[in-house]
């Protein structure tokens, strides 16, 4: 069960350990848990930095702005109690697009988890407030441009730190309109997140899905199973990554 789709800002779970499988590589294991709050990269957006651990070794019930914003660091360093269980994660996964594989490596490779053990997710809050901020930048972009009468059809999105990007299929009417384009996409989008609002979000079913999208199905998603839609300042789309609750959460665009 994916928790980050209801809740970006949730950057610790409890969970239970299903299934491990061993892969290829020397010491690297997959782990298959009940539920999880780790986002595998797809839809333009990098994975979550994250780590897993038996349950006792940290209070849970800590806040998890605070017992998480050391994560990275206690990674780097191999962290957690020598007492208990601890598994780094070193690429996250779907499979069949309804399960994350966790993949990585133990601290100790000769203690490992159990099946049906009780353990502790914990995801870097930053590096999730980071690529959450950046994909809406670019769902916000597409209305932006919707706004200021620009036509084109959003394509592939890039969301990553290094470099994130929208490109567009088809023409300006004028290629020296380039520069002038930018400024206004630009001016747009900062003034939409100066307004905020919220961010909507919706499983929708195809009669439903047709409606948000103009009418049309989207070829890419199946028919027979429902789809997540985001409403970014008026923008309805199908979308399963991470994003800000509120536009102005965005903080600021340059183009």
């Amino acid at each position: 069960l994916p928790l980050f789709w209801d809740d970006t800002y949730l950057f610790e779970c409890e969970a239970t350990v299903l299934y491990m499988r061993t892969l290829a590589a020397p010491g690297k294991v997959a782990v298959i848990l009940d539920q999880t709050i780790c986002y595998p990269a797809g839809g333009g957006q990098p994975s979550d930095v994250a780590t897993i651990s038996t349950t006792n070794s940290m209070d849970a019930s800590s806040s998890s702005s605070s017992s998480s914003s050391s994560l990275s660091s206690e990674i780097a360093a191999s962290g957690g109690d020598d007492s208990n269980v601890f598994f780094i994660i070193d690429d996250l996964k779907w499979e069949n697009r309804s399960i994350v594989l966790h993949e990585g490596h133990f601290k100790d490779d000769n203690r490992r988890f159990k099946i049906n053990d009780k353990v502790l997710v914990r995801i870097d809050p930053d590096v999730r407030r980071l690529h959450a901020r950046i994909h809406s930048a670019g769902h916000l972009l597409d209305t932006a441009m919707e706004q200021i009468e620009i036509h084109l059809i959003p394509g592939k999105g890039y969301h990553y730190p290094a470099g994130p990007y929208v490109e567009y299929i088809g023409k300006l009417p004028n290629p020296e309109q380039k520069d002038s384009v930018a400024r206004q996409l630009e001016q747009r989008a900062n003034e939409l997140i100066s307004q905020g609002g919220p961010v909507e979000k919706e499983m929708a079913g195809e009669d439903r899905v047709t409606h948000l999208c103009g009418g049309v199905f989207p070829d890419y998603l199946p028919r027979d199973k429902p789809a997540r839609m985001l409403n970014v300042a008026g923008g309805w789309c199908p979308c399963g990554g991470t994003h800000v609750k509120d536009v102005k959460d965005i903080k600021s665009m340059k183009i």
